[in-house]
């Protein structure tokens, strides 16, 4: 449920909107708020409420992978990037995830997750998982209805997509290790076969290969 509700002030406070962005926002009946600046040059209509973050964590991502560089190619299939929970150039994660807040299309199904190509393994599958998720259709992957009131049940996506699995609890900034960046020349290379490493990566849910 998208709110579309706006508080008038004489000037934006800040400190008040830091403290709104921390807290996330989602309603005592797991609906999600979404608070957006009034632009001065702007009039109602045109305020976008299409776009709301979230804090998204990536799982099942092999170590090797677990880099900056491979968190802005992953944040790079969402619609934008606000912040990776990095904290230097090149670190490598203890917690086994990476994460990221994003911004998410809420008109659009959720991104579940893509196959990783790996070079000497079979494809495995990593899996995004959302910070204070609402609840949400597990059929179509969308927000603002539940699974009984969906309009999409011919959209002929496949059953089992969606779950309350893709619900994280939510994480404090992770210890990381500073360590030396990966060497694995399937993703991590920037330079010669980086498109390569790019076709590699099939995102699942509302946009296709990259």
């Amino acid at each position: 449920m998208a709110c579309e509700d706006v508080v008038f002030g004489e000037g934006p406070d800040d400190l008040l909107l830091q403290e709104l962005d921390i807290l996330e926002l989602t309603t005592e009946d797991e609906s999600h708020l979404m608070l957006k600046e009034w632009p001065v040059d702007a009039i109602l209509e045109e305020i976008d409420f299409t776009l709301s973050e979230f804090w998204v964590q990536v799982h099942n991502l092999p170590l090797a992978y677990m880099t900056k560089a491979n968190a802005e190619k992953i944040a790079a299939t969402f619609p934008g990037l606000v912040e990776l929970d990095f904290d230097s150039e090149e670190p490598v994660r203890w917690n086994g995830v990476l994460r990221m807040k994003v911004k998410v299309n809420v008109e659009d199904p959720l991104k579940t997750g893509f196959y990783l190509q790996r070079k000497y393994k079979p494809s495995s599958w990593v899996s995004f998982k959302y910070e204070r998720l609402p609840d949400f259709c597990f059929h179509c992957g969308r927000l603002g209805h539940v699974n009984k009131d969906c309009k999409f049940r011919d959209d002929g996506r496949k059953k089992g997509s969606y779950g309350h699995w893709m619900k994280a609890n939510q994480l404090k900034k992770a210890s990381v290790f500073k360590g030396a960046p990966s060497k694995n020349p399937n993703f991590h290379k920037r330079k010669e076969g980086e498109e390569e490493a790019a076709r590699s990566i099939h995102v699942e849910g509302a946009s296709a290969k990259l």
